[in-house]
């Protein structure tokens, strides 16, 4: 399918990505203009091709990346959280995150310790080969993995804890400070 529904700035129309992933990332453009998405941007870098979305999943914004990568040849999802997680906070979603993303089948949610956002990552090797039913099952599990984590953890970015939790983590950080003066 050509990929005709956005033509990023500074880009020719001439694309300098391999045939392999200028054909992946034309069938992703397809899917994502199939489900009446709009692309708000195309960058292709070394040989790779990035796609750029914002979507609404669950009633939370995600800024969503798709990376073509080329070598070696595999799909990245990126879908960032509309939030960045306060300084002062980070231990907490830290700790959260390492409960969420043991129980996680595929991809994980990280913070970013440069700027504080949260997104959901996964990727896939497509070097043997590309099914756009697979790039769709995978691309939502990843979208509503990361919708889904939105609630609490914007909470805990916040420092908006329940009594209970506010109690927890006394306790862990007096074990943290004996430990530590010791």
């Amino acid at each position: 399918m050509p990929d005709t529904d956005f033509e990023a700035p500074g880009l020719s129309s001439t694309s300098s990505a391999p045939p392999r992933v200028q054909e992946i990332s034309s069938e992703i453009s397809g899917f994502i203009a199939k489900n009446g998405w709009k692309r708000v941007d195309k960058t292709e870098f070394e040989g790779s091709v990035g796609l750029r979305l914002y979507l609404d999943v669950r009633n939370v914004l995600l800024d969503v990346t798709i990376i073509v990568n080329n070598d070696p040849l595999y799909i990245a999802f990126y879908a960032r959280l509309p939030m960045r997680c306060q300084p002062e906070y980070e231990l907490l979603v830290d700790d959260y995150l390492s409960e969420y993303n043991y129980g996680q089948s595929i991809g994980f949610m990280q913070r970013n310790k440069h700027d504080g956002a949260l997104e959901y990552q996964f990727s896939f090797s497509v070097a043997h080969s590309f099914f756009i039913e697979d790039f769709e099952l995978y691309f939502n599990a990843c979208l509503y993995s990361a919708a889904i984590a939105y609630p609490e953890v914007s909470k805990l970015c916040a420092g908006r804890l329940t009594r209970a939790q506010l109690a927890e983590v006394k306790i862990k950080l007096q074990e943290l400070t004996r430990a530590l003066d010791n």
